[in-house]
């Protein structure tokens, strides 16, 4: 056996319990830190090598704690507060003034500056973060950022961008949707772009608005079984006024994210423009690593299921097609043939160029 560690050289090796006991008499001759090094490589590439590869690992303390916060969409440096110059016990009105300040000048750049593009939305979620009174509560005492950002383009046109799925993401959305709105609009966008996913057991409670209660929400393919799980909560008032909708797509969204993309496609929820999905469509479990290695704890990160498509096939390694790609040339004219409305192109023009949303 050699390793970048040390080498065990010896003569054929007949048996399982020989090689072990050789194996054991090297790794007391190493170093502590050594050992633990080489503990950890071993096992963090046996487990790589599982089916679908690279997916399964070792997670150390930490890195499951960084882990959980990812989920969970926690702030514990509050970068929230340092992006608007403010603290905790700034007001409302006062976060409000100074956000609406820092927002029309990085408008000024956004349609030239990626730059100022993406300052621009920092901003603006720390705006609604600090101002909404519910999202204010729960960032301040739980350092949870809000995951959905619901606001008006026109009068017509309303926008949703959910940034993950996280164990909050169900009660923001009932918040927004669950009373009828007293609006004239009929379009709704829905943006998934750049949700890495996250909590997938929101979405029985998420996708049922969409499709009715009782129905299948997605399903997961292990070792030749399927298992279904169906929605969870039925039609909510807030999205009746709704008759068009549009679902953006890239390829940097992953996990509970495609499996939300698939669903609103196989239901035919609404239309998806953008780009093929990351096709990462494995579904992991934790679990606590019993023995430590040189006294440390680990916790293995395993792949339990694998979620599929729209039309049963595995996301994984193929991610979900939007029906309309934004590579082609003539996606606006595609997208007219589904809605006959300019304005509504133009807005995911300007979305997907960064110089609207979020």
């Amino acid at each position: 056996l050699e390793t970048t560690t040390f080498s065990l050289n010896t003569k054929r090796v007949e048996n399982k319990k020989e090689f072990l006991s050789l194996f054991k008499n090297a790794l007391k001759k190493l170093p502590k830190e050594k050992r633990k090094e080489l503990a950890v490589k071993l096992v963090q590439n046996t487990i790589a090598s599982l089916e679908p590869k690279g997916k399964s690992r070792l997670l150390s303390k930490k890195q499951k704690e960084e882990l959980v916060a990812t989920v969970k969409n926690v702030d514990k440096e509050k970068k929230l507060l340092k992006e608007l110059g403010v603290d905790e016990k700034t007001p409302p009105e006062e976060v409000e003034k100074k956000a609406e300040e820092k927002i029309k000048e990085l408008e000024k750049r956004a349609a030239f500056d990626q730059e100022a593009r993406e300052k621009l939305k920092e901003v603006k979620i720390a705006k609604e973060t600090l101002t909404d009174k519910q999202k204010r509560e729960l960032y301040l005492k739980q350092n949870i950022v809000p995951t959905i950002i619901f606001e008006p383009l026109n009068s017509d046109i309303h926008y949703l961008k959910i940034s993950r799925f996280s164990p909050q993401t169900w009660q923001e959305f009932f918040n927004t949707f669950s009373k009828p709105q007293n609006t004239s609009a009929t379009t709704l966008i829905i943006d998934l772009r750049g949700n890495i996913g996250g909590a997938i057991d929101i979405l029985p409670y998420f996708l049922g608005p969409f499709i009715g209660p009782g129905n299948i929400a997605y399903e997961f393919f292990h070792q030749g079984d399927y298992k279904p799980f169906r929605t969870k909560t039925g039609w909510l008032p807030g999205l009746y006024p709704y008759k068009k909708v549009v679902v953006l797509t890239d390829n940097k969204m992953q996990s509970s994210a495609e499996v939300a993309a698939a669903t609103f496609k196989k239901y035919n929820v609404g239309v998806l423009v953008g780009e093929t999905t990351r096709g990462w469509g494995t579904v992991e479990t934790i679990l606590p690593l019993k023995t430590k290695l040189e006294g440390e704890t680990y916790t293995l990160l395993l792949v339990s299921n694998l979620t599929l498509r729209e039309d049963n096939q595995p996301i994984e390694g193929r991610g979900v097609e939007p029906h309309i790609k934004i590579s082609d040339p003539n996606w606006k004219k595609e997208l007219l043939k589904y809605f006959n409305y300019p304005e509504l192109v133009n807005i995911v023009d300007k979305l997907w160029k960064g110089e609207i949303g979020y």
